[in-house]
């Protein structure tokens, strides 16, 4: 009988039935517990991570992007000074090509004046002939 347990002492007896197993499933508890925080913590820590990733690579993405929009800029600022270079030579050019236009013109106008006066003599040579009265000629005759 003693090999079943009916002799054993109370104190023993309750140890067995009462109190291991109550610190059993209490360690049990714990350890699920334990088990969850880990878990949440998991999920915490994987969480952070995704979003210092995300950041980093959004930054990334910005400092690409405005090393991209300096470059852009700068080859417009090129642009724009070649552009201005050309202008500036054109505008060279026409000015060059407006002076030569004008000295033609001041030229035609100081042949128009010269033969003007040539048109007047001749004039006044045919209005001479008309009334009979003989001048020199203009040609040299």
């Amino acid at each position: 009988m003693e090999d079943i347990g009916v002799f054993r002492k109370p104190l023993e007896f309750g140890l067995y039935n009462q109190y291991l197993p109550w610190i059993i499933e209490n360690v049990a508890e714990i350890l699920s517990q334990k088990e969850d925080r880990e878990e949440e913590f998991q999920k915490v820590l994987v969480q952070m991570q995704n979003e210092i990733r995300d950041s980093h690579l959004n930054s990334l993405k910005r400092r690409v992007q405005m090393k991209e929009d300096k470059r852009l800029d700068i080859i417009r600022k090129q642009i724009e000074k070649e552009e201005n270079k050309r202008k500036r030579k054109e505008e060279k050019i026409r000015q060059a090509e407006l002076k030569r236009i004008q000295d033609i013109k001041d030229k035609i106008q100081a042949k128009i004046f010269t033969k003007n006066e040539l048109r007047q003599q001749l004039n006044a040579l045919i209005i001479s002939d008309i009334d009979n009265f003989e001048r020199q000629s203009l040609f040299g005759k």
